[in-house]
């Protein structure tokens, strides 16, 4: 084993470890590949001891692993699979976080069944043993430390996940079925994590065979999930497009394509399908009965209209409103209030077109909810001209009195200063090419008769 013998010596003279030494760079890098490859066959006794004493013991590390964690430490992710990452999953101190990241199970075996070491530690990035254990992949690690009685449901403060939903995120079928098998609970809500749960992180991953055995275990398809982006299992798999995986959540499962989703991104499984472009997965939602009028109680987009809209999806719209969807629908979640303004927030001018000139909406609608207050006020604040141009060749009134939100009149609109922190959707997201676009959208509406009714000093509410 000369690349740890070489790491075991490298303390002896602090010059071997200088990084242009082309032995030293290989030795560092790969010596854990050539102790994996050992493990699970002959283990040679020289290599395990070798091992032992650059380690040091499980729970102190020695001066030589602590000199090669120093050296190596701030170069490891740019060699790694995010998911790895050795240098927020080791520890400087702990050899046993590397012992579990990089499977060191044979080779060590009678310090896995002999030595005692707290299972609760944490290392300074706050992950756990098991979860560590998981991410190396070595079931008979992760054995180990259930039996030992480490908790199988921790969650790291940063990253919510549990040993469970990274082990599905995986594909550990194996590790997945012995944490089942352990105890570990199916319907943890994750904090501050992208997913929610296991059963997400299963369908957003396609993971089918995951996904039974964890529904075998009693995992609740419909659970509203507290943390993530998806708020469900099926929206998780509707955003990411896994179109079987949708099919059987709601044909096998019972998943239910009305459930209303509170913290997350899009409301509903078909909003999320509609904003993501997924246009099989907004056809076969429909047809599982996906109320395309349901009114959304959370989310960033009060319907699934108004997501599709957003993103430009002129296919999915069109699908929508053949499907019944109402286009002058006012809704109360998300910031826009309706369809034709979620278009024009970020300039999508194939879907204000199609929503105007095939789809019949309204374009002089007051909207109640919301700071725009109706369509060209929002093309005018977001610096839309094309936009604009559409809504008033379409018969939008540029002298429009507005009921609701922040200003009077679209001219008003343009004119307003622009909240510290906001930020424009779109290509041209810089403050600056903002204020250039609705100086030309002042411009523009001027030219077709736009006057100031009020001055912009006067302004009656808040924006």
């Amino acid at each position: 084993m000369p690349s740890l013998r070489y790491n075991f010596q490298g303390r002896r003279s602090d010059r071997i470890f200088e990084e242009n030494h082309p032995f030293q760079a290989y030795a560092g890098d790969h010596w854990r590949s050539h102790i994996r490859d050992q493990d699970g066959k002959y283990v040679d006794s020289i290599s395990a001891q070798l091992l032992k004493t650059f380690l040091g013991s499980p729970r102190k590390s020695s001066l030589q692993y602590q000199a090669w964690y120093d050296r190596n430490h701030s170069r490891w992710n740019l060699h790694y699979p995010d998911r790895y990452q050795p240098a927020e999953k080791t520890d400087r101190d702990i050899p046993l976080f590397s012992m579990c990241l990089f499977s060191f199970y044979n080779i060590l075996l009678d310090w896995w069944e002999h030595e005692e070491f707290d299972v609760s530690v944490t290392n300074n990035q706050g992950y756990d043993l098991l979860r560590v254990a998981v991410i190396g992949g070595s079931k008979e690690i992760c054995e180990n430390l259930i039996k030992r009685g480490i908790e199988l449901n921790f969650q790291r403060e940063v990253n919510g996940n549990s040993a469970l939903s990274a082990a599905v995120s995986n594909g550990q079928t194996e590790i997945v079925q012995l944490l089942i098998r352990a105890g570990a609970d199916v319907n943890l809500q994750l904090g501050n994590d992208d997913l929610g749960s296991a059963l997400a992180a299963a369908a957003f991953e396609g993971q089918s065979e995951i996904i039974r055995l964890l529904l075998q275990a009693g995992a609740d398809v419909n659970l509203p999930l507290e943390n993530g982006g998806f708020g469900s299992a099926l929206a998780a798999a509707a955003c990411q497009g896994q179109t079987e995986i949708v099919k059987y959540l709601v044909n096998e499962a019972g998943a239910d394509v009305n459930l209303q989703l509170g913290n997350c991104d899009f409301g509903s499984a078909l909003a999320a399908a509609a904003f993501e472009g997924q246009t099989e997965i907004v056809k076969l939602l429909i047809r599982a009965g996906a109320d395309v009028n349901l009114p959304l109680t959370g989310g960033l987009y009060g319907s699934a209209l108004e997501a599709a809209a957003y993103q430009g999806y002129v296919e999915i719209l069109r699908f929508l409103i053949q499907a019944g969807a109402e286009v002058n629908a006012q809704v109360q979640a998300g910031r826009h209030g309706c369809a034709l303004i979620g278009a024009i927030a970020w300039g999508k001018h194939d879907s204000v077109e199609f929503l105007v000139f095939d789809a019949g909406a309204d374009v002089n609608q007051q909207i109640r909810h919301g700071k725009y207050g109706c369509a060209l006020a929002a093309a005018a604040y977001f610096g839309r001209k094309k936009c604009a141009d559409i809504l008033v060749k379409a018969g939008e009134n540029v002298n429009l009195r507005i009921e609701n939100g922040s200003f009077e009149t679209a001219l008003q609109a343009c004119e307003v200063d622009i909240p510290e922190g906001e930020e424009r959707p779109g290509s041209r997201w810089r403050r600056s090419h903002w204020e250039e676009d609705r100086a030309e959208v002042t411009r523009y509406l001027r030219l077709h008769g736009a006057v100031y009714e009020v001055p912009i000093i006067n302004i009656r509410r808040n924006l």
